[in-house]
């Protein structure tokens, strides 16, 4: 039994120091390649349908992004818990309120999870597509390593921008923890 409990917290261990040891942040927009599509994870919609705190650096992220040049479409995901607005659509009301101009903005609200959302990834870009196009995800630091890991497991060649937001020592270590599980997950289960 005790073997057990130490393979699970050596796999933990290790999916933590992965997680915590990548660097997906790029505020130097000049060396910040040009992508066809920018792709925002959904995440949570707060009262007055308003994005997260979280989410709102997702949001942020893509707007400085798209007006600096570097991307030209905007791909907004996430659906909605029922009387709410869809997550991709309060972070287009989002962008709008921001002033965004010059980059081409579209919303899917079917998804739910991240495994949902690369699988859309894949549906819209990948398969039905002839010409190979350069996608960005944007999500955090501390979420991205789970999102590629699914993207390289449907052999989807996409890249990573972090957002700039900033968490608290205490929720950072929570959000590292919990991605921690759902990797672990991933890799063994697939979910």
């Amino acid at each position: 039994m005790s073997g057990s409990f130490l393979a699970i917290g050596l796999t933990l261990g290790f999916a933590y120091y992965f997680i915590s040891s990548q660097d997906y942040h790029n505020k130097d927009y000049k060396t910040l390649p040009r992508y066809d599509n920018a792709v925002v994870l959904g995440a949570a919609v707060w009262s007055n349908n308003k994005p997260s705190t979280i989410f709102e650096g997702r949001i942020k992220k893509v707007y400085n992004v798209a007006m600096k040049g570097k991307v030209r479409n905007i791909q907004l995901t996430g659906g909605n818990a029922p009387g709410e607005l869809s997550e991709a659509q309060a972070a287009k009301n989002y962008l709008k309120s921001l002033g965004l101009t010059g980059a081409y903005i579209a919303i899917e609200e079917e998804t739910s999870t991240t495994s949902q959302q690369i699988e859309f990834i894949r549906e819209k870009y990948f398969n039905n597509s002839l010409m190979k196009q350069s996608i960005v995800i944007i999500s955090d630091d501390f979420h991205l390593p789970r999102a590629l890991e699914m993207s390289k497991f449907f052999n989807l060649e996409l890249n990573g921008l972090a957002s700039d937001y900033k968490l608290s020592l205490d929720k950072l270590l929570y959000y590292r923890a919990r991605e921690s599980i759902a990797l672990v997950l991933f890799w063994l289960f697939g979910i």
